[in-house]
C-alpha cells in the first residue's frame, strides 16, 4: 500500500488541526472587532463554517470510495466461477459507472476557502498598519540624527517573530522549532500572545498575531490539498483503473473466447484476486482513519 496509511492519518491530522486553529483563535477576532470597530468575526465564522462543510464532504467522499472498495472485494471470490462471468461484467460496468460519477476533487474548495483567508489577511493588515506604532532608529554610526521608519519592517518584524514558533513540517505535524526541534504531540494552536509585548490591549496583541495564524492556516490548506488528491481522487481512480482493465479483459473473452483471451482473462483474474487484502485495507483506513476519525 505504499505510503497509503500515511497519508490518510496526514490528511486527517492536518483536517483537525486547522479546525482547532479557526476555533481558537475565535475569541481573538472578537477582541480585534471590539478594539477596532471592525466586522471581522462574521467572516471568520463563515470561514468555519465553509470549512465544517467541505470536512464532511471529505469524511462522505471517503465512506462512498471505501464502500465502492468493498464491493470490489466482494465481487473477487466470483471471478473463478466461468458461468458467473456475464453477472460479473454486468456487476463491474454499475461499478465503473458509479466510480465514473464520483467528484472528490476538492482542489476548487480549498482554493476559495484559501482567497477568504487571504482577503481578510489584507484587511488585517489594514488595521495592524494602523495600530502599530512607527519605529524610530538612528540613521548615522553616532546615532544622533533619527528618522521615522515606515511601518512595514515593524509588522514583519511582530509577523515573524511569532510565525519563528512554529513550522509546518514535512510529516504533516506542526513542530516547535526549538533547539532539540521535538515534534509537538498537540493541535496547531497559535499562541496569539507569543513573543508579544504584555500590558497591550487584547485587540493589539491580536492584531499583531493573526498574520502569522493565517499564514499557518494557508500552509495548513495546501498540505491538504495535496493529501486529499492523494488519498480520494488517485486512489479513486487507480481503482477505476483496475476494473476497466479485467472488464476489457472480460468482454473480449465473452466476444471470442480465443485461447490468448481466455490467457488474458486469466491473467486479468489473477492479478486482481492478488489485490483483494490490499483493497480491503485501503477500504477499513479511508473509513475509520479519516471518515470515522474526529476532526
Amino acid at each position: 500500500m505504499s505510503d497509503f496509511p500515511t497519508q490518510v492519518h496526514a490528511l486527517s491530522t492536518a483536517a483537525r488541526e486547522l479546525r482547532l486553529l479557526l476555533l481558537d483563535n475565535q475569541a481573538t477576532i472578537s477582541w480585534i472587532d471590539a478594539y477596532c470597530h471592525s466586522h471581522l468575526l462574521e467572516r471568520w465564522k463563515g470561514i468555519r463554517e465553509e470549512y465544517r462543510k467541505m470536512l464532511d464532504e471529505g469524511e462522505s467522499a471517503a465512506t462512498r470510495l471505501a464502500t465502492s472498495m468493498n464491493t470490489y472485494v466482494g465481487l473477487h471470490e466470483y471471478m473463478g466461477d466461468s458461468s458467473m462471468l456475464e453477472d460479473l461484467i454486468e456487476e463491474f460496468e454499475g461499478l465503473s459507472k458509479s466510480l465514473t460519477n464520483m467528484h472528490f476533487c476538492q482542489d476548487d474548495d480549498l482554493g476559495n476557502l484559501k482567497g477568504s483567508l487571504e482577503r481578510l489577511g489584507q484587511d488585517i493588515d489594514v488595521l495592524l498598519k494602523a495600530h502599530t506604532p512607527p519605529v524610530e532608529h538612528p540613521v548615522s554610526a553616532s546615532g544622533a540624527a533619527f528618522t521615522r521608519s515606515s511601518q512595514e519592517p515593524a509588522m514583519h518584524a511582530i509577523a515573524n517573530q511569532y510565525l519563528s514558533h512554529w513550522v509546518w513540517g514535512r510529516s504533516d505535524r506542526v513542530i516547535r522549532t526549538t533547539s532539540s526541534s521535538a515534534p509537538m504531540t498537540g493541535p496547531m494552536r497559535a499562541e496569539t500572545t507569543s513573543g508579544l509585548e504584555s500590558g497591550k490591549p487584547a485587540g493589539v496583541t491580536g492584531i499583531q498575531a493573526m498574520p502569522a495564524v493565517l499564514q499557518l492556516a494557508e500552509k495548513n490548506l495546501e498540505t491538504q490539498k495535496s493529501l486529499s488528491r492523494a488519498v480520494l481522487v488517485e486512489m479513486k481512480d487507480k481503482l477505476a483503473y483496475e476494473i476497466q482493465t479485467y472488464l476489457t479483459a472480460s468482454r473480449n473473452a465473452q466476444a471470442v473466447a480465443s485461447p490468448e483471451n481466455q490467457l488474458a482473462l486469466r491473467n486479468a483474474t489473477r492479478r486482481v484476486t492478488s489485490s483483494t487484502d490490499t483493497w480491503r485495507e485501503r477500504a477499513k483506513l479511508l473509513t475509520d482513519g479519516y471518515a470515522k476519525a474526529p476532526k
